[in-house]
């Protein structure tokens, strides 16, 4: 973890990615991604595990219009801004970046292909590791991105004991509606 920063200079644009890196260059840099729509003590654990995969951890997180593809019209909760502020507030993130737009750019049926809006930033990003979730949204296509761009991948399992069940955004929201 590097020194403490206001919130706002935690957040990356896709422009300083390359300068970024070359400035980090003697640093472990590890790369996730996520829609952090609500945030929880999942996301909390999943974060402190990808900070101590190495150096420097950057969150990629969804724009609007993609968490509304994935998770439905009613979603997100929080706007893109709202996430990305929370997210770079967290003590275990060094910095976070949101993710180029494919949906509103015209590339919406890319996306559903591959379920993939960051090739472009870790590309120039070129982060040592790439932390993915157990249970990951497509899987198979980011493995297979990060083996053409030679990143580590590094999978974040959760375990969970039995006062703690898994916890998601999705189910808060529900639990909510019932309310």
């Amino acid at each position: 973890m590097s020194e403490k920063r206001e919130t706002k200079q935690k957040i990356l644009g896709l422009e300083e990615l390359e300068k970024f890196r070359e400035e980090n260059s003697d640093k472990k840099i590890v790369f996730t991604v996520g829609c952090f729509d609500i945030i929880h003590k999942g996301h909390i654990f999943f974060l402190n595990q990808c900070a101590q995969i190495g150096d420097l951890l950057v969150v990629g997180l969804a724009a609007d219009s993609t968490v509304k593809l994935l998770k439905g019209s009613n979603r997100p909760i929080n706007s893109e801004a709202n996430r990305l502020h929370l997210i770079a507030s967290l003590q275990d993130v060094d910095y976070a970046i949101l993710h180029p737009d494919m949906v509103a750019t015209g590339r919406r049926e890319e996306y559903l292909t591959t379920k993939i809006d960051f090739k472009e930033i870790l590309e120039k990003l070129r982060p040592d590791y790439f932390a993915l979730g157990y249970d990951t949204v497509s899987a198979e296509n980011k493995i297979k991105m990060c083996k053409e761009l030679g990143v580590n991948l590094h999978v974040i399992s959760q375990s969970v004991n039995e006062e703690d069940k898994p916890i998601s955004s999705t189910g808060i929201i529900e639990k909510a509606r019932k309310n």
